[in-house]
């Protein structure tokens, strides 16, 4: 019997390693979803990523690090959240962190992923 594959949230798919990571989940059939802030469909480079993983299959879900609402409703769609922001944004994750605990469908499987 096959192991069901995990839900995968990724917090940053618009960049870099954020892109690669999602990339990389869809590659080992995880069903994924991306975390995208509405001010990246503005963003021209950001927008050529957003319809490369919508494309791939990657479910793209509104919100932001910003919003409590938002990254609760996300995380309880998933089995493991991987945070993949610039540094700059390192900080906004304590909200990330609050809000997995307060979802509670998380146990032990979250990533959280600073960059230097």
């Amino acid at each position: 019997m096959e192991k069901k594959k995990s839900r995968v949230l990724i917090v940053g798919a618009t960049g870099k390693l954020g892109h690669e990571l999602a990339k990389a989940s869809l590659n080992f059939s995880h069903p994924t979803f991306a975390l995208v802030r509405e001010t990246a469909f503005a963003d021209p480079n950001k927008l050529v990523k957003i319809h490369s993983l919508s494309h791939a299959g990657v479910t793209l879900l509104k919100g932001s690090l910003q919003d409590e609402e938002s990254l609760i409703e996300a995380i309880k769609k998933v089995d493991v959240v991987i945070c993949a922001v610039s540094s700059t944004q390192v900080p906004d994750q304590k909200m990330l962190i609050q809000a997995i605990k307060k979802a509670g469908s998380i146990n032990g499987h979250s990533v959280l992923n600073k960059m230097p």
